[in-house]
């Protein structure tokens, strides 16, 4: 995807902070028109300010919460995100020297299950495989399952206990505020993809979408999303990106 953008002259900017929207009145109307970004890691010296037809923020609940400013909560539809709260997430990942998901351990050929499972009634919702979903990159010759378990609420913590596999390695990554709370009536205050701020959009797992906050539901969003820009903001195909 990146060689796709960069070969019709889009710029990538890595590990730098959106300090803030542009935006301004234009026939009484609120229209975004850019915004800043940190050239440094730390400090306070000046962005670089970057104008655009058009403006999608992607990102979690906490992300956009920060980012809008309170000027714009004055709209129903974005102070609504503001009512949204979050859960901690803790991610574990465990590589075995076997296959976890086998389901039948006297077959060689068949080492597991490619997808993502979830689970019911438990406290981690959904797992899968990693080196069988990604081979590409997690997959290890001579090694077995690296299984990635997202456990939410994180407010509790889970043993993983085989005793026909060995754990040989193992992470956690803790999340203090990730995922919406998906507390009763809390889906109208979900915004949709397209905002009453002309050329701001919004993405993200947390947006109204069919999907609760996951995987999915941010490829969703980003879907609605592209179909909103596209209707909103002529695009030019002779013009760099």
């Amino acid at each position: 995807m990146a060689a796709y953008l960069q070969q019709r002259n889009a710029e990538i900017f890595l590990r730098k902070k959106v300090r803030r929207l542009i935006y301004q009145t234009v026939q009484d109307k609120l229209q975004v028109i850019g915004m800043e970004i940190a050239e440094e890691a730390r400090g306070n010296a000046p962005g670089k300010i970057i104008h655009a037809d058009g403006v999608v923020v992607a990102c979690d609940v906490r992300g956009i919460q920060r980012l809008l400013p309170q000027e714009l909560r004055k709209f129903p539809e974005l102070d609504g995100i503001f009512r949204l709260e979050t859960v901690p997430v803790i991610t574990v990942q465990l590589r075995f020297d076997g296959w976890v998901t086998e389901l039948d351990r006297n077959k060689v050929a068949f080492r597991g299950i490619d997808n993502l499972l979830y689970s019911a009634d438990a406290d981690f919702s959904c797992f899968a495989d990693l080196a069988l979903t990604s081979p590409e990159t997690y997959y290890k010759p001579g090694e077995g399952s690296l299984l990635q378990l997202v456990i939410t609420p994180g407010d509790k913590y889970m043993r993983c206990n085989n005793e026909n596999l060995k754990c040989v390695w193992s992470s956690v990554v803790k999340l203090g505020h990730s995922l919406y709370k998906e507390a009763p009536n809390c889906d109208v205050w979900r915004p949709k993809q397209e905002t009453p701020i002309s050329r701001l959009f919004l993405a993200g797992s947390y947006t109204s979408q069919d999907y609760i906050d996951s995987m999915e539901g941010a490829v969703k969003s980003g879907r609605l999303a592209a179909e909103v820009v596209s209707k909103r903001i002529p695009i030019n195909r002779n013009k760099d990106i």
